[in-house]
């Protein structure tokens, strides 16, 4: 009951395509180009490239699983999923190092 309480809370107040990735890179790109596109079009192609990202982190993730189950080879796809997660990580570290906290 519990869980699936927190399900609904999360699918009816959180918006996943505006997650926290990217969202530093998102405003300076807006703010760049902003006269040129419309910001309706950045939105769009950094909410496609947050669900790229954690389709493929995702997908190795279980990937790799599956071939665990297996026994074969799943260190590699389990490394593929680190290193999605770390350029992620590394990402948003440089641009609110370089960039600020976005807006504030």
């Amino acid at each position: 009951m519990l869980g699936t309480f927190l399900f609904l809370a999360i699918t009816t107040n959180a918006n996943p395509a505006l997650a926290q990735i990217f969202d530093t890179a998102e405003e300076q790109v807006g703010s760049i180009f902003g006269e040129y596109l419309d910001s309706e079009i950045i939105t769009f192609l950094f909410g496609l490239i947050r669900v790229v990202i954690w389709v493929a982190a995702v997908g190795f993730v279980f990937f790799a699983i599956y071939q665990a189950q297996r026994g074969e080879q799943w260190q590699p796809l389990a490394q593929n999923a680190f290193i999605i997660v770390a350029a992620v990580v590394l990402v948003e570290g440089l641009s609110a190092l370089f960039f600020g906290e976005g807006g504030a």
